[in-house]
C-alpha cells in the first residue's frame, strides 16, 4: 500500500512512467527485479507471437500467389518447417 502510494505521488510529480520507474528503483530495489523478470516475459512471448505471425503472413502472401516460382515453392518450404519447429 506503502509503495503504491508513493508511486503515485511521484507519478504525479514527474509525468512520466520511465521516470516513475527509476525513483522506485532507487527507493525499492527489490521492485526493480520483480519488475525486470515481469517485463522480460512479455517482451519474449510478443516477439514469439510476433515472429510467428510475420511468419504467416509471409506463408499465406506466398501461398495465394497464382504463379509461384522454385524460390516461392523453397520458401513456403522452408517457412513451414519454421513453423513446425516453432510450436
Amino acid at each position: 500500500m506503502e509503495k503504491e502510494l508513493f508511486r503515485h505521488i511521484v507519478f504525479f510529480i514527474t509525468k512520466s512512467e520511465s521516470k516513475t520507474n527509476m525513483v522506485m528503483d532507487i527507493v525499492f530495489p527489490e521492485l526493480k527485479t520483480e519488475r525486470n523478470s515481469i517485463v522480460h516475459n512479455e517482451i519474449k512471448k510478443e516477439k514469439i507471437s510476433t515472429k510467428k505471425q510475420e511468419i504467416l503472413d509471409s506463408l499465406n502472401y506466398l501461398k495465394s500467389k497464382k504463379t509461384k516460382t522454385k524460390k516461392d515453392k523453397e520458401s513456403i518450404y522452408t517457412l513451414e518447417m519454421v513453423l513446425k519447429n516453432m510450436k
